[in-house]
């Protein structure tokens, strides 16, 4: 059958028709080759499509592709969490040792501490910690006592008693301001309707302080003013009976009374303990 040709549109070129033979060599071609292999193409291991085994082939590898991306996320996870595990134990153990460690020295500090005498001190009432509360307090105001409870559960006993005595001291430093600041009003006022000038309060002051504490008049002498004679004593002891009635003083005495009795329990049962356990 001979080729049609159409009349070109104006303006454009003429087409030009292939011969008959070419024609007929393109049908052939086209007759000889199979559209599956023009629309697909295989790869190794992968049945043709549209057989049996492709069938089979897909079936089996759509629940093998998902169980296999589950399986790698559970065992990543479950990988993870022991990882994880394994390295807050590492870390809490060497806290623990760490924390040992500083207990150790902390209480070497405080053993040193603790020994020190304890004098009775005259002077204001914040003067009056005892020593060994005093030393014990500056070795333990830069040791993380609080972690050292947390971490080491063997102690927990002894760092107690530590964290007692840091408690009594602190209310007993409150007591002690209280009372030195009433007595101060209390003796200024009383000085200053005898005429007596400010540079002297100290006195009446200290020997309050003194008397609260349970020294005997004679003991309180030395440390209130050189040369000071026995003469002055009925004047201090009519002092100190007018603060123990006095509105603003007399409710500080006791709270100081007591705070400084608590620390000197602490004291004792923090050695007592120091001396039955070896850290």
């Amino acid at each position: 059958q001979a080729p049609r040709v159409t009349a070109p549109a104006l303006g454009q070129e003429p087409r030009r028709a292939l011969p008959v033979a070419d024609l007929v060599l393109v049908r052939r071609l086209r007759a000889s080759m199979p559209m599956t292999n023009l629309c697909y193409i295989h790869l190794p291991g992968i049945p043709p499509a549209g057989t049996p085994q492709s069938e089979a082939f897909w079936s089996s590898f759509w629940p093998a592709l998902w169980s296999g991306i589950i399986y790698s996320i559970v065992t990543g996870l479950i990988v993870g969490f022991v990882i994880l595990a394994s390295q807050r134990k590492f870390g809490t153990r060497q806290l623990r040792q760490q924390c040992a460690r500083e207990l150790s020295v902390a209480l070497e500090r405080l053993r040193s501490a603790l020994n020190k005498g304890n004098p009775l001190i005259i002077g204001s009432a914040a003067d009056s910690l005892p020593a060994p509360a005093a030393a014990a307090e500056q070795a333990l105001s830069d040791q993380p006592v609080s972690l050292w409870i947390e971490t080491l559960a063997d102690k927990r006993q002894l760092l107690s008693r530590i964290t007692d005595l840091q408690q009594a001291v602190s209310r007993f430093r409150d007591a002690a301001h209280k009372l030195d600041a009433a007595l101060h009003q209390y003796v200024r006022a009383d000085n200053a309707s005898k005429g007596i000038i400010a540079v002297n309060d100290a006195t009446g002051i200290h020997y309050c302080v003194g008397r609260i504490q349970g020294a005997s008049p004679p003991d309180i002498l030395p440390w209130i003013g050189l040369g000071m004679s026995g003469a002055a004593l009925p004047g201090l002891e009519e002092t100190f009976t007018s603060v123990q009635s006095d509105d603003r003083v007399a409710p500080t005495i006791k709270p100081y009374v007591e705070a400084k009795q608590r620390v000197t329990e602490s004291l004792t049962q923090l050695t007592s303990l120091l001396e039955r356990n070896v850290a």
